[in-house]
């Protein structure tokens, strides 16, 4: 059985037709893949990027936690140092004001011994004055004596 040759030529024009449509279909899809590489290329490098990004960001977290650790340590050790100088503030303060009040009884004792020097002086000269005259006295009273 022979086929006609329209049926030939048709079948022919079919498979000419089918494998240009194969073609461009096989075009097409090798287009779709290399853009779908393209694109896993892309992706793959920006996975990459946002990974190394991660692991900076992540750097950068444990830095920052061992400075504020750091921090925190410091802030009380100086917090201890602070309590104690404001002892010794207190400590010195009271010292002071201790030796303010010693120095200020002193003066006064000081002040009241001095008066009490100054009576006595006042009293011995009135006491050697007295001792003077009466002294002149007896003195003029042995001169009356004798020239009697």
């Amino acid at each position: 059985m022979r086929c006609p040759p329209i049926h030939i030529a048709i079948i022919f024009i079919n498979l000419v037709f089918n494998s240009d449509l194969a073609k461009d279909r096989a075009n097409t899809l090798e287009h779709g893949v290399r853009q779908a590489r393209t694109q896993l290329a892309e992706l793959t490098r920006t996975a990459s990027d946002y990974s190394d990004m991660i692991k900076r960001k992540d750097a950068d977290v444990a830095r920052l936690n061992a400075e504020l650790e750091t921090s925190k340590a410091e802030r009380s050790r100086l917090s201890k140092e602070i309590l104690e100088h404001r002892a010794q503030i207190e400590a010195l303060t009271a010292e002071i004001i201790s030796q303010t009040d010693n120095e200020a009884r002193h003066a006064s004792v000081q002040e009241k011994l001095q008066d009490e020097l100054d009576k006595l002086r006042s009293l011995m000269e009135a006491k050697t004055s007295e001792e003077t005259s009466a002294g002149d006295h007896g003195t003029q009273t042995q001169r009356l004596e004798q020239e009697l």
